[in-house]
């Protein structure tokens, strides 16, 4: 996140785009190495004695210089879990330090009251709740038996009920014509490679 410049001066990069007057950023890390973190170094997130990076610091203060107003998106961030004080905050505490004086909204879950509480005591932010997004059965509904049947074997230990479920499965494979699989189906069936064959379809069926 720092270079150097042509005159060899060394810089923080902010990075973010434009949109006319809304500029949009994701929150800076603090010390989450992605991928090939073992653990260890995300303990800092929610550390109370770990100050925030150079980077996590120039980045507010960009916003700060910039902004009327600071948007967080999602629950939750790690701003207001920043050390210093719980409560009457002062210059000291780095979210003060970081979001200073201007306006703070953040769009928060309503399910998580408790660290919603944390957001508006430790980083003055101006709440807008949402209702917990809804989960819903993404299958077809011409699909549900199939489906049902592909739970039931991967579960299933009796060797005569497996058995059965190949049947019922691959039956239903040529009736829904999944990803075009009925016909390989039928080649199997007409070579007598069916049985043999069944593993290689039922992996094509669960990658759908």
């Amino acid at each position: 996140m720092v270079y150097r410049d042509r005159d060899g001066r060394r810089k923080i990069v902010i990075t973010g785009l434009k949109f006319g007057n809304i500029y949009v950023a994701v929150q800076p890390k603090r010390g989450c190495t992605g991928t090939g973190c073992d653990g260890g170094v995300c303990k800092v997130l929610h550390d109370p004695e770990c100050p925030p990076t150079h980077h996590y610091l120039a980045t507010y203060k960009y916003f700060r210089e910039i902004g009327d107003v600071i948007v967080h998106v999602g629950t939750h961030g790690t701003l207001e879990f920043l050390p210093g004080k719980n409560v009457g905050l002062s210059g000291r505490c780095y979210p003060d330090i970081l979001i200073g004086d201007i306006p703070h909204i953040y769009i928060y879950n309503s399910d998580n009251p408790p660290e919603g509480t944390v957001a508006r005591r430790r980083s003055y932010s101006t709440l807008i709740d949402h209702m917990q997004a809804l989960m819903v059965d993404a299958f077809p509904q011409e699909l549900e038996t199939l489906s049902k049947y592909v739970e039931e074997y991967l579960k299933e230990m009796d060797p005569s009920r497996r058995h059965q479920l190949e049947h019922l499965i691959l039956e239903e494979v040529k009736r829904t014509d999944i990803k075009g699989l009925s016909e390989r189906v039928r080649e199997m069936e007409e070579r007598g490679t069916l049985h043999q064959g069944f593993r290689e379809i039922f992996e094509d069926i669960r990658n759908v």
